[in-house]
């Protein structure tokens, strides 16, 4: 098998045997055979990953993300499937896709600018309506917030900059922003934006940065 991998704030653009291009972000983990069989496309990805796969519609490509199966005959859709993270999701951008999974009976057909995320902890799917640009354009080196919860912003500032975020779990699951982060901006000045928006402070101790609610 081979492995393709990537660094704590780096992405990297791949294209596999079928021409399939993918881009791999932040602290990735991509596995995938020198060869694919007669019959299908296999593939297992640990972290998040934006796929432009190349159509054959005798070889479904499949994409096992933990506790999501994903199949594909050519499309363009994201998945995310970090270890740290409570959560698998795939958004679609263009195309279609069938999700499956050993929590996920039923097969799922997502249509564009459909989300749908398999919570680990309570093993719940939800399905939704998004736009699938937020969810991909850290490909063009932005992080795009739409109500995010805090939590899930902190765990991308935490792939973006590379260090560590500490943040109470009573205000990341309560607290939600909108904004949109480049590549090259001054984290400093985006936690003191931040603290204008939602009640919280934030301070350095040993290296890592703590989030915490104001009293």
């Amino acid at each position: 098998m081979n492995h393709l991998i990537t660094d704590s704030g780096s992405k990297r653009r791949f294209v596999l045997p079928d021409s399939t291009i993918v881009w791999l972000n932040s602290n990735s983990k991509l596995e995938y055979p020198t060869t694919f069989s007669e019959s299908s496309r296999e593939i297992s990805l640990e972290g998040e990953a934006y796929f432009e796969v190349s159509h054959d519609v005798n070889k479904p490509f499949h994409v096992h993300a933990g506790d999501m199966d994903i199949e594909v005959l050519g499309t363009h859709f994201s998945v995310e499937n970090y270890p740290d993270k409570k959560g698998v999701e795939a958004v679609l951008a263009e195309g279609r896709i069938k999700v499956t999974g050993s929590e996920i009976p039923v097969p799922l057909v997502l249509e564009p600018g459909e989300l749908i995320r398999y919570d680990k902890s309570n093993k719940q799917t939800v399905v939704k309506k998004v736009d699938a640009e937020n969810y991909i354009s850290w490909i063009q080196n932005e992080l795009t917030f739409d109500n995010a919860k805090l939590a899930d912003i902190v765990m991308n500032l935490k792939k973006w900059y590379s260090i560590d975020i500490e943040c109470d779990s009573s205000i990341g699951q309560n607290l939600s922003m909108s904004f949109t982060l480049h590549k090259g901006e001054d984290l400093d000045e985006i936690l003191k934006a931040m603290t204008l928006i939602i009640p919280v402070r934030y301070y350095w101790k040993d290296n890592v940065l703590n989030i915490v609610s104001v009293k």
